[in-house]
């Protein structure tokens, strides 16, 4: 299906990379001998709740991770600098 769907497009979306995404980027799926594919435990997350569903999720808990590390960073600078001010004072 991947194969009949990507080279009858004309944008140059080939089934190479398309297999090379879905096995080596995203990790959605896997050999399963010389011509067969089967999905992984992620791609049947993937397939289950849907990319878009999927992917936001993830992206929010990255978010949510950088911005802890943010206010942790911001918090250590802010300390800093009172303990700075009070060796001044």
């Amino acid at each position: 299906m991947l194969y009949r769907k990507f080279t009858e497009r004309t944008d140059g979306i080939d089934m190479e990379y398309t297999y090379k995404l879905l096995s080596e980027e995203y990790h959605l799926i896997k050999p399963l001998g010389q011509a067969w594919v089967m999905l992984t435990p992620e791609g049947e997350k993937y397939a289950r709740k849907g990319l878009k569903y999927y992917r936001m999720k993830t992206s929010l808990k990255e978010k949510l991770e950088s911005a802890g590390k943010l206010i942790a960073a911001i918090s250590s600078l802010t300390a800093l600098i009172g303990f700075l001010i009070g060796l001044l004072f």
